[in-house]
C-alpha cells in the first residue's frame, strides 16, 4: 500500500532477461514493460505512480518514460474510484551503459507535492516497493 492512496494488487514482466542495449528497435538503449494493476483505495485518490529500474543500492539505471496515450493521461489517477482495478503499462528506458547483473523494479507513489507516499507490505522500503526483477546480460 502507497499511504493508503493506492495499493499494487499484481504485476506482470514479459520478459525478465536482456541487454541494456538496442541497436534494432530503439537504440541505443533497450527498455523493459512492466504491467502494474492498481487498485485505488478511495475515490479520487491523489497521487503519481513512479516506476523504475535500480541497482541493489538504489542506483537509477532506468526510467518510465511517459506518453500522452497511456492509461494514466487518458484517465488520471485522481478519475480513479475506490475499489476499482487499473492496469497500467510502463515502458523503462535502461541506460545502454547498465552492466549485467540483476535489477530491480522499484515502484513509488508520489504525492501531489511531489514527495513519496510511505509505503508498507512485502517488499517495500518506507518509500518504495519491489514489484520484481530484470536480469541485465
Amino acid at each position: 500500500r502507497f499511504g493508503g492512496v493506492l495499493q499494487l494488487r499484481g504485476v506482470y514482466l514479459p520478459v525478465t532477461i536482456g541487454s541494456a542495449q538496442d541497436a534494432r528497435l530503439h537504440p541505443p538503449s533497450n527498455w523493459v514493460q512492466v504491467i502494474l494493476y492498481w487498485e485505488a483505495r478511495r475515490d479520487q485518490p491523489e497521487g503519481t505512480p513512479r516506476v523504475r529500474l535500480t541497482d541493489p543500492y538504489a542506483q537509477v539505471y532506468g526510467a518510465a518514460l511517459e506518453r500522452d496515450q497511456d492509461v494514466q493521461h487518458r484517465n488520471p489517477v485522481v478519475s480513479w474510484q475506490a475499489g476499482s482495478i487499473w492496469e497500467v503499462a510502463y515502458d523503462l528506458n535502461l541506460n545502454p551503459e547498465t552492466p549485467p547483473g540483476v535489477y530491480n523494479i522499484e515502484v513509488m507513489v508520489l504525492d501531489t507535492a511531489g514527495q513519496p507516499l510511505p509505503t508498507e507490505g512485502a517488499d517495500a522500503g518506507e518509500f518504495w516497493a519491489i514489484a520484481g526483477q530484470f536480469t541485465i546480460q
